[in-house]
């Protein structure tokens, strides 16, 4: 009689007999087959044989093709030796099972999670014919996806239920085939003809493969999942979806890492399709070949017409006894034996309407606590390379993969100790700073850098060595620094750029601005310095100070003011100056004085003026010049006054002109002097006068006195002409001289010469009515008095 069943494998040679086997099989899930071998007179070793490749054939007989399952083995026991034969137990899992083997900690980045599949199916050693990848839906590239301490299984699994996508397998001739997929079309139908139903008592093989009981089970849902979330990049935006059920209640589920609304209703929809998956389930019983997860089956002759429908597969246990007896069964399988029956499978199934999806049932990795990293970047730059949110690339320690330069990470937020939608508190990280992070809700792929660390590369800015000071120091070595120590207290906040600084508190100054460059103060309004003692300036080039308003400078004690050099002063509008105290202005060297407009100054009290050397003063317009008290000018050199205008001097009061040498008086156009009260001229020594073409006489309103000590001389080249209104009187003390040339002409009213000796000398004297007529060239005059 030939066996129904047969297990071959490179493991164990071809005369090991299958006595029963037990297997279980569900979509998103596994298979395993675990298989009792009788072996005769031949010796296996277990350790060998584990990994190797092996196939289950079910012979269906009557020429039907047979039920195959293969896989590799992940395990072999020796059972029991009896001596006669070995009884071993070999369980048969896909290829796929090997991941679960695996634990891992690393990150993807700009992947989406299909890409994110296939590269750790390839990883595990799948070739291109081992899997299939067939999706309905798009999926986006994602920022950041972590594997966090889970086997590549799990974590495939867990991603792979999030998203609605879940697997089974197709059995070839030759090996199995991983299928991924998210649609319910993509499910065939495997059995060549529908399923019967035939339910007969256990053991009755006279229906052949049928479904013996066909049980419906219905289950009570929720009336509507709601996924909420907030997404950092746009606050405002109300992330949240929802998907309705046909039960009551509400399922909210918050942080599941979705930015949009789209998103939210997306994967709302995922979670509600996972539930209604489970809403109506049925589970049929029978010796009924080839159903499996995955694949569609039609059942038929059920007394409900409604169960007589297409169903999908989701899950199916396999019992298979072909010669073991009730002891080797228990002892191979315990409580869990497989039937006494020859074959027995039983199947769970849902309406091939309803969309599966997997249930989440993988666990999703938490991560408590702080993990390290060190911030990254794409080059090797002294400044922090960040987003235009100021986030950071980062390489988590635990990350496995080889990327650099910054792919290894997407952008990472830092945590600050102050920010708002103005206001905030961030110092750059560059590359290569070690920094610690944690994990939104303890999700891997919700990090968040905490803050930054210091080691043995990145040291510490405060230590052992200066452990009073706080110090807050950028890349470039631009700091604040605090010191905290007891008598030297101090802040002193610097830039190495020109070594500028401001310092605050201990030290030479205890405030001190400086750099070696150019410096600026700018307000907006007022600007207040208060010197409460000594005040210096030290400037060594040009100073330009312009002041738009009005300009006021109060000094309350004595005032110094040196100029080593030149002083330039240019007023472009009126100039008031008040000194309301004596005056003291001492120019050692030249001075320019220029005034565009009027000057006006003002001096309540005394002033003194003194030029030790040049004075040159130059008025090009208007000159006044007003003063309320005396005024008094002492010049010990030369003084020169030169007018190229019209000259007025008004004195109200007496005036006073005292020359101590030579005074020389040049007046080139006419000259006129009008004296409302007396005027007298005293000289000590000779006058003479200059010779013109004409000399007019003095015009005296009342009385003209001249009085000359020893000699008074009158030359006219042609004329002298003396007038007197009512009476001239010429008295020569000693004598009077009148010498004439052409002629002299006296016309008084009345001429009294008295004590006078005149003495003409080649002249004739003739006297017309009240005209004395002399013609000389001379007219000397000694001791002379003139009464008019």
């Amino acid at each position: 009689m030939s066996e129904i069943f047969t297990f071959l494998s490179t493991a164990f040679p071809p005369t090991a007999q299958v006595t029963a086997f037990k297997g279980r099989e569900a979509i998103s899930r596994t298979y395993e087959f675990d298989i009792a071998l009788k072996l005769t007179g031949l010796d296996v070793d277990v350790a060998a044989a584990v990994g190797a490749r092996g196939t289950l054939n079910i012979d269906r007989g009557l020429g039907a093709p047979p039920f195959v399952f293969h896989g590799i083995l992940a395990s072999v026991e020796l059972v029991n030796d009896y001596g006669a034969y070995g009884l071993y137990l070999a369980r048969l899992v896909p290829t796929y099972w090997q991941l679960t083997l695996t634990r891992h900690s690393r990150i993807f980045t700009d992947a989406s999670i299909p890409e994110i599949i296939e590269a750790i199916l390839k990883e595990g050693g799948l070739g291109s014919n081992d899997y299939r990848i067939s999706l309905w839906n798009e999926y986006p590239k994602l920022e950041h996806v972590c594997q966090y301490r889970e086997s590549n299984y799990d974590f495939i699994a867990r991603l792979a239920e999030r998203e609605g996508m879940y697997f089974y397998f197709e059995q070839s001739e030759d090996r199995e085939i991983l299928v991924f997929t998210d649609t319910r079309s993509a499910h065939k139908k495997l059995a060549p003809k529908p399923v019967k139903y035939f339910p007969a008592p256990p053991g009755d093989v006279s229906a052949g493969e049928s479904i013996r009981s066909f049980r419906c089970r219905s289950n009570a849902l929720p009336g509507r999942v709601k996924v909420t979330d907030y997404n950092y990049l746009k606050p405002s935006l109300e992330v949240k979806g929802s998907a309705e059920l046909s039960g009551k209640g509400d399922i909210v589920l918050y942080g599941e890492n979705v930015k949009t609304p789209g998103e939210g209703k997306r994967y709302a929809s995922i979670r509600a399709e996972e539930i209604a998956a489970r809403q109506t389930v049925y589970t049929g019983v029978g010796p009924q070949f080839y159903l499996r997860p995955g694949y569609v089956f039609v059942l038929e002759e059920h007394p409900r017409l409604a169960f007589n429908s297409d169903y999908l597969t989701i899950e199916i246990e396999h019992l298979g006894n072909q010669s073991a007896s009730g002891e080797d069964l228990e002892m191979l399988f315990g409580e869990e034996a497989p039937t006494k029956e020859t074959y027995l499978a039983t199947v769970h199934a849902i309406p091939h309407t309803t969309q599966f999806r997997a249930e989440r049932k993988t666990p999703w990795p938490r991560i408590d606590g702080v993990v390290d990293g060190v911030v990254d970047g794409v080059a090797a730059s002294p400044y922090a390379q960040i987003d235009a949110h100021g986030r950071y690339k980062v390489n988590i320690f635990f990350d496995e993969g080889d990327a650099i330069d910054g792919s290894r990470s997407t952008w990472v937020r830092m945590l600050q100790p102050h920010g708002g939608t103005v206001e905030g508190h961030h110092f750059p990280l560059r590359k290569g700073t070690e920094v610690h992070l944690v994990f939104l809700g303890g999700d891997p792929d919700r990090p968040v850098i905490v803050g930054a660390a210091h080691n043995a590369e990145t040291p510490s800015v405060v230590t052992q060595g200066n452990y009073t000071k706080n110090l807050i120091r950028s890349g470039s070595n631009n700091f604040i620094e605090m010191e905290d120590l007891l008598g030297s207290t101090h802040v002193h906040i610097y830039a190495p750029k020109l070594n500028s600084s401001l310092h605050l508190g201990n030290g030479p100054y205890n405030f001190d601005l400086r750099t070696d460059g150019s410096g600026h103060i700018y307000t907006g309004v007022n600007f207040d310095v208060d010197v409460m003692a000594n005040k210096t300036e030290d400037v060594h080039g040009t100073i330009t100070e312009t002041y738009v308003g009005p300009f006021t400078t109060t000094v309350t004690n004595p005032v110094t003011q040196t100029y080593n050099a030149t002083l330039d002063e240019t007023v472009e509008g009126a100039v008031t100056v008040r000194y309301n105290n004596i005056l003291d202005l001492q120019v050692t060297s030249a001075t320019t004085q220029v005034y565009k407009d009027i000057v006006n100054l003002q001096v309540v009290g005394a002033n003194t003026e003194k030029f030790d050397a040049t004075y040159d003063e130059t008025v090009t317009g208007k000159m006044t010049g007003t003063y309320l008290a005396s005024r008094e000018e002492n010049v010990t050199g030369e003084d020169k006054l030169t007018v190229t205008g019209t000259q007025n001097i008004n004195v109200t009061s007496n005036a006073t002109e005292k020359i101590g040498g030579v005074y020389d008086l040049t007046v080139v156009g006419d000259m006129k002097t009008s004296i409302n009260g007396n005027q007298k001229i005293q000289t000590q020594g000779p006058v003479q006068w200059f010779k013109a073409a004409e000399f007019q006489g003095f015009t005296a309103g009342a009385k003209f006195d001249g009085h000359a000590g020893f000699a008074l001389d009158w030359f006219a080249g042609a004329k002298i002409s003396l007038f007197g209104g009512l009476k001239v009187d010429l008295t020569g003390g000693v004598s009077l001289a009148l010498t004439l040339g052409p002629m002299l002409t006296i016309t008084p009213v009345a001429m009294d010469m008295k004590a006078t000796n005149l003495n003409a000398l080649g002249l004739k004297l003739q006297a017309i009515g009240n005209k004395l007529e002399a013609k000389g060239l001379s007219l000397g005059v000694a001791g002379l008095h003139v009464n008019t």
